[in-house]
């Protein structure tokens, strides 16, 4: 299956720990942030991870930032490589037994 049409349930995130994984975060702590944006860094291509890490921590869509700056995606392909970042983090908050 490819990227942009995988959802976070496709990736390995059980369905009853989305909206816990959204909520954590727009809460991150600045560690939590820090690994977000790792995990920004591992999954998207290069000039495109800032914007998906502001995507996921200050819950700003595409439309949003793009009226503000130019994202050098498609829509579709911003939330694939979106939902590509935060599974990467629900598996570190797994592997931390923080989830």
């Amino acid at each position: 299956m490819r990227t942009r049409q995988k959802s976070l349930v496709d990736f390995g995130v059980y369905p009853e720990d989305i909206n816990r994984l959204k909520d954590i975060c727009h809460k991150a702590t600045p560690d939590q942030r820090h690994t977000i944006l790792h995990c920004c860094i591992d999954s998207c291509p290069p000039g495109l991870e800032l914007l998906v890490y502001e995507s996921i921590v200050l819950d700003h869509s595409y439309d949003r930032i793009e009226k503000r700056e130019y994202i050098p995606a498609k829509r579709d392909d911003f939330y694939a490589y979106r939902r590509k970042a935060m599974s990467r983090f629900y598996n570190i908050l797994r592997l931390s037994q923080e989830i």
